[in-house]
């Protein structure tokens, strides 16, 4: 197998179809054999294995299995850990994506995080790359911007990161802090970096009445609207991405524009906020 210094993991637990139409969507990308690929499978079957091997016989499958004693947030962050730690150490990669297997990814999912890597991997502030919006303009189709948040949704650091990521997700893992990693990491990112969003959303979560969005949530504006900014066509022409330092972008309140104002207002927040 030729050597790729960029992999993407999914994370996968009791979701099969939703997980086989993932990796189906994930094999149609643009600059899919650029990138190792790696499932996490929380208490799989032999046929589930077989299916995915099925879908691509390159990509890689561990078995993760826990005891009562774990936590469902335990369990969702040695997941998370397991694969980060497995593409950054073993397959020595400089990039790594981390999907969930409710969220579906777009033509260009893989391309958008590879372009703005190679822009921003030296940069000291650059955090991660996300991949999720619900602003719906067409003539934004390929723009982004800087913003002061956190991660999830599909999410990519680089080598240099892995460190700050590793070292937080190992004192969640030993402190068995009842969070999940996204929501430990979030001040803390906030807190030294920024983060990169897309202007139209390269994923959409499937509701699965799993951890975040339900069945019932399909009629929620909200998710009309991640489901109409969602790059959903199956294959289309690709610009070079825009970077826009005022882009509009309302996905949450606490989603800041990356200026210095906010820079200052949201250091000195971040010393109320509870560890």
């Amino acid at each position: 197998m030729p050597y790729r210094n960029k992999s993407v993991f999914i994370t996968s637990y009791k979701r099969e179809k939703i997980l086989l139409l993932l990796l189906k969507r994930l094999k149609d990308n643009l600059n899919y054999n650029q990138f190792n690929k790696l499932v996490i499978l929380q208490n799989g079957s032999k046929k589930l294995i077989k299916l995915i091997k099925k879908i691509d016989n390159n990509i890689k499958v561990i078995e993760t299995k826990y005891s009562d004693e774990y936590s469902k947030f335990s369990k969702v962050n040695n997941n998370v850990f397991l694969g980060f730690k497995k593409c950054f150490e073993y397959y020595n990669s400089e990039f790594v994506i981390h999907l969930e297997d409710d969220c579906l990814p777009s033509y260009d999912f893989l391309n958008f995080f590879n372009e703005i890597y190679l822009r921003y991997k030296e940069d000291k502030r650059f955090y991660a790359i996300n991949s999720f919006s619900k602003e719906f303009r067409l003539k934004k189709k390929f723009s982004y911007s800087k913003f002061i948040y956190g991660i999830g949704k599909g999410w990519g650091i680089t080598k240099k990161n892995w460190i700050f990521t590793k070292i937080n997700l190992k004192n969640i893992l030993s402190s068995n802090i009842k969070k999940y990693f996204d929501s430990y990491l979030e001040w803390k990112i906030k807190k030294k970096y920024y983060v990169i969003m897309p202007y139209r959303s390269r994923i959409i979560e499937i509701p699965t009445n799993g951890l975040n969005f339900k069945i019932k949530d399909k009629n929620k504006k909200f998710y009309k609207d991640w489901s109409k900014s969602f790059m959903k066509s199956k294959k289309y022409s690709i610009e070079k991405y825009k970077y826009e330092p005022t882009m509009e972008y309302y996905w949450r309140k606490d989603c800041l524009e990356y200026n210095f104002f906010n820079r200052k207002l949201v250091y000195c927040k971040s010393f109320f906020k509870k560890k």
